[in-house]
Order: structure tokens, then C-alpha cells, then sequence
């Protein structure tokens, strides 16, 4: 057996240089390519000419075997019927034109050959009118069906979308519902529940003296009325305000929270100056003129405000007098036992031990002080320091 045939291989054409074209960008002439240079890819559709050739072959052809077809039954008729027909030259004339009577008996009058020959291409046109027609009923059919699916559909989706929406607004009344129970159950925790709420016990209250000036007894009882509130409504700078404005001897106290059902309360003092000496009695006041409610023992250790001149107020005489034990240190103020204010707004101190300070006037006050403080270390039986700037023992 023969080795197969390697395909040929294409013919390249060469391109020409740039330099070989023309000043227009056009090939040479004789550089063109030609017919020649084709070189086929596909086979190519034959001629019209060549197609009506092969159908006018095809029709002799066909012509030919229905000849052929028509003379082996005649013979075999012949045959039958014991040779009764002549052969004659006429019936042979007759039979020595086959094309025409065959394709006359075998074919309708009306279809001629170049219907014939058209009959394949409008059968084909037909098909295939009848095919589009039939698609296109079977797509208006599927549209017809779509359109109805979609109508359903679409009703469908609708429902769908309503319960949807039914169920996300259910949802959400779920949630809110939940949070208004959660915030509801909070505040009551915080609020009304007794975790948080103020428990009072006396141990909650420091910051007293020894000896105290204060009423621990009032205090404890103004304390407890808050206990039992909410300790987080519970406002601390209005209880130190309550505090403060009902006890005197309490010059500050501090509130703070101590969760989750006590306070913390620290106080702080009144520190009392001296004492208004009124027949037996003798109440304390501070350095800013307030009167306390102390123990007469505490307050007959304080100094006293003795006489005071007829001539000036009294109420004024009590606050300079307030002033200048104000101003004094506490070692300092421990000596005095008594301060007296004349007329003329004059003021002298008495000691323990019987000396005097002679003061003056009210003015200079925390000076005058300081000198003093300075002086009475000296031994003497008078001082003066009306003068600051020149003080005087004695």
C-alpha cells in the first residue's frame, strides 16, 4: 500500500520593503500579486452553469431508466399473451420515442421540466414556510403559556411579598416588644429593685471631733430619712445641702456612693472662736458670727466676749471681736480668755494669766496677728500692737 501524500505546503508571498512601494504607499506593478498567488483554503461552490448541468444529466438519466423500466414490461405482456402482438415497424417507430411518452404518461401534463427542475427549491421554500410557521406557533404558544405563568407567577410573588412584609412587621413588633421588656425589667432593677437602694447605718457618718460639737443623734436622724431611696436617684449634693443648712456645727460634709446599698458621708467641723457670754450662759459663734449649739463646757473653754461699750452696736461690736479671735492661731487663741470692745470700736484682749493685749482698731487684723504671735512669748504684763509697725510690751 501506497504511503500517503504529504500536503503540499502553502506558497508564501513575499512581502515587498518599504523602499519598493510607491510614493502613494502602492506596490510596484510588477510586484503585484496575481491569480496565481491564490492559494485556496476552502473548496469553492460550483457555477450556476455547472449545477443546471449535473440536474439536466440527472433528468436524462432518470429518462433513460423509466425508458428501460417501460420496455421490459411491455415485453413481458407480450410474452404472456402468446406473441398476439406484431412487431412492427410502427409500434417499434411508437417505442423509439421514449423521452416524450414517458415522461408524459409518468408525469402530469402541467409539470414541465423547468418545474421539475424548480420543484426541489420550492418544496424546500415551502418546508420551510411550514417550519417557521409551526415555530412561530410554538412560540407564540410558549409566550401565550409565559405570559400566563406570569401572570400567575407574578400574583404569586405578590402573595409572597404581603406575607413577607407581615413577617418582618411581625419581626419588628417582636424586637420592640422585646427591648421595651428588657428596659422595662433595667429600670425596675435599678429603680425599684431593693439591691439598690440606700440602707443607712450609723456607721456610715465620720469626720467627728474629740470632743464633738455635733448632735450626733440629730445628725443619724436627718441622715435616715433618706434611707430606702434609690441609690441611684439619690441626689448627694442636695443631701450635703440639707445637711449643712439643718446642723450649724457641721461646716462641710461630702456624700459619696458606695454601691450597691450604702453611702459614705464625711463631715467636717465648725470650729468655734469664742463664746457671747449672757448671764450663765455663753454661746459659741464662729469666726463668721454663727452661732453654735455646743456643750457648756466645750463652749466655757472658749473665749469669751465680755463687755461692750454702750455707744456703738452691738452686733457689730460681736462681729469685729469674732474677726480679730478669727485671725488669731490656735496656740494664740488658747490664751485668750476674754475680749472686750469700747467705745470708739477699741478692742483689748484678757489672758489667761491676767496680762492684756491692748488692740485698737479693727483694721489690719491678720498683721496684728502676727505680731502678736511674735511678742507674747516675752515676758510682760501689757502688750500693744495697736501699732504693728511698732509694737509695745511691757
Amino acid at each position: 500500500m501506497r504511503a500517503p501524500r504529504q500536503p503540499r505546503k502553502p506558497r508564501q508571498i513575499s512581502t515587498p520593503h518599504v523602499s519598493e512601494r510607491q510614493g502613494g504607499g502602492e506596490l510596484p506593478v510588477a510586484n503585484r500579486p496575481t491569480i496565481d498567488d491564490h492559494v485556496p483554503t476552502a473548496p469553492m461552490p460550483p457555477p450556476a452553469d455547472a449545477v443546471d448541468a449535473e440536474w439536466t444529466d440527472a433528468e436524462d438519466t432518470y429518462t433513460q431508466a423509466g425508458w428501460s423500466a417501460s420496455s421490459a414490461m411491455s415485453n413481458a405482456e407480450d410474452d404472456a399473451g402468446g406473441g398476439e402482438h406484431d412487431s412492427s415497424e410502427s409500434d417499434i417507430a411508437e417505442d423509439s420515442e421514449p423521452s416524450t411518452s414517458l415522461i408524459r404518461r409518468e408525469l402530469p401534463a402541467w409539470l414541465t421540466p423547468d418545474q421539475l427542475r424548480a420543484l426541489p427549491g420550492r418544496l424546500g421554500s415551502t418546508f420551510t414556510g411550514l417550519t417557521s410557521a409551526v415555530s412561530a406557533r410554538n412560540t407564540s404558544d410558549k409566550q401565550h403559556d409565559q405570559h400566563a405563568g406570569s401572570s400567575v407567577s407574578l400574583d404569586a410573588r405578590r402573595e409572597e411579598r404581603r406575607r413577607e412584609n407581615q413577617l418582618v412587621t411581625v419581626k419588628r413588633l417582636v424586637k420592640i416588644a422585646a427591648v421595651i421588656i428588657v428596659c422595662a425589667i433595667a429600670a425596675w432593677a435599678l429603680l425599684g429593685s431593693p439591691v439598690l437602694r440606700y440602707k443607712y447605718s450609723p456607721e456610715q457618718i465620720t469626720g467627728y471631733g474629740e470632743p464633738s460639737i455635733v448632735n450626733r443623734g440629730e445628725l443619724e436622724q436627718l441622715v435616715a430619712t433618706y434611707d430606702g431611696k434609690p441609690l441611684l436617684l439619690l441626689n448627694e449634693r442636695a443631701m450635703e445641702e440639707d445637711i449643712t443648712s439643718q446642723i450649724a456645727e457641721v461646716a462641710a460634709v461630702s456624700v459619696t456612693r458606695d454601691f450597691p446599698r450604702s453611702l459614705s458621708i464625711s463631715i467636717t467641723e465648725a470650729t468655734p472662736v469664742a463664746c457671747l457670754a449672757a448671764a450663765d450662759t455663753c454661746t459659741a459663734v464662729t469666726a463668721d458670727g454663727t452661732e453654735l449649739d455646743i456643750p457648756q463646757e466645750i463652749a466655757g473653754a472658749l473665749p469669751r466676749i465680755g463687755s461692750i461699750g454702750d455707744q456703738i452696736n452691738r452686733a457689730s461690736a460681736v462681729s469685729h471681736a469674732v474677726e480679730v479671735l478669727g485671725a488669731l492661731t490656735p496656740e494664740t487663741r488658747g490664751l485668750i480668755a476674754d475680749i472686750s470692745v469700747a467705745n470708739g470700736d477699741l478692742a483689748t484682749l484678757t489672758l489667761t494669766d491676767g496680762r492684756t493685749v491692748f488692740w485698737g482698731g479693727f483694721e489690719r487684723n491678720a498683721f496684728k496677728a502676727q505680731v502678736l504671735n511674735a511678742i507674747i512669748s516675752q515676758p510682760a504684763s501689757h502688750y500693744d500692737v495697736s501699732v504693728p509697725e511698732a509694737p509695745v510690751s511691757r
